[in-house]
């Protein structure tokens, strides 16, 4: 059986926050909140109605030409096949 609650007297800030992060989440205000509760409660593994995965939506098209460039660089070698490894 689904309960409710309401929450009186929420600072501004706070409200701000939770608006900023359900946008971010692609959620609405009262999914955030649940979902914050059961972080904080350890109770992650309860499934609900809410499957979002919008982990790095605001990374996306952030880099620059020069940034993708480096990074690239660094992660070059990931592609490399260690051929003794494998014998």
């Amino acid at each position: 059986m689904d309960s409710e609650i309401t929450i009186k007297n929420i600072d501004k800030t706070i409200l701000e926050r939770l608006k900023f992060e359900a946008n971010q989440q692609g959620l609405d205000i009262k999914a955030m909140v649940l979902q914050l509760i059961k972080k904080s409660l350890g109770l992650e593994w309860i499934k609900d109605n809410v499957t979002s995965y919008h982990d790095l939506d605001n990374l996306a098209g952030t880099w620059s030409d020069k940034e993708f460039e480096v990074f690239s660089e660094k992660i070059a070698s990931f592609n490399e096949v260690e051929k003794d490894l494998w014998e």
